[in-house]
């Protein structure tokens, strides 16, 4: 019998994942994704680009067959890797972190892209379970062990494993009782993005351009990130 294993969140961690155990050559998984949200992810609304290194892009061909590893491969194609400079307010170089051998590389990559080319796969199988909000869970009892998942308005399923991938406000964290996640005080994040024309583009400091990313330092207590591509 193959193992039941239920993924709750269907984010990039728990879509990775499943195609990696799908991928197990001696087919030991039955894997099922339950999503809390109700779209397949078919906005923008999945965020900004990552950057990923060799290492990152070795991990995903590890989980992926020849179609899904082409569909990853077209989600960056035409990217160069390159690393970050640090800046400082004026957005003179203060280092090029290209220069430090131990430093990797990286590309950036659409969030939204990557996330459909791991989810589109899984969507074929009928794996991911849309509209899905985990409300809690028990143990099994007896022969069947396991863990019994129930949702809000869906019916209760059987897993042999639960697998929590559901982001850094995670519930099962908090129903197994683990307290590992600390909120910074006195920490205030902004973020912004959007299309620039190239009248924009040509006001936008040279050492933007050149690197791709910067982190500028302001202060000991204020820093930030800006990327254009």
């Amino acid at each position: 019998r193959r193992l039941q294993i239920a993924i709750i969140g269907a984010g990039m961690s728990g879509l990775a994942l499943a195609n990696g155990l799908l991928k197990d050559p001696a087919g030991r998984f039955d894997v099922h994704l339950c999503e809390r949200d109700s779209l397949a992810f078919d906005s923008e609304r999945g965020g900004y680009h990552i950057r990923i290194n060799a290492n990152g892009l070795s991990a995903l061909q590890n989980i992926s067959d020849r179609d899904l590893w082409n569909s990853l491969r077209d989600v960056w194609s035409g990217d160069d890797a390159r690393a970050p400079a640090m800046v400082d307010p004026n957005f003179n170089i203060r280092l090029r972190l290209a220069d430090l051998k131990l430093y990797p590389a990286s590309r950036p990559v659409s969030r939204h892209g990557l996330r459909d080319a791991l989810l589109r796969p899984l969507l074929d199988q009928k794996r991911v379970h849309l509209g899905h909000r985990l409300e809690r869970f028990e143990y099994g009892a007896g022969d069947q062990g396991g863990v019994l998942l129930y949702f809000q308005d869906q019916p209760a399923q059987h897993a042999d494993l639960l697998i929590a991938a559901d982001g850094s406000n995670s519930l099962v964290n908090k129903l197994v009782g683990l307290n590992n996640k600390i909120k910074l005080q006195e920490w205030t994040l902004v973020q912004a993005r959007g299309a620039i024309d190239s009248t924009v583009r040509a006001k936008l400091p040279r050492t933007l351009l050149d690197s791709g990313s910067v982190v500028a330092l302001g202060g000991t207590k204020r820093s930030a990130f800006a990327s254009v591509y």
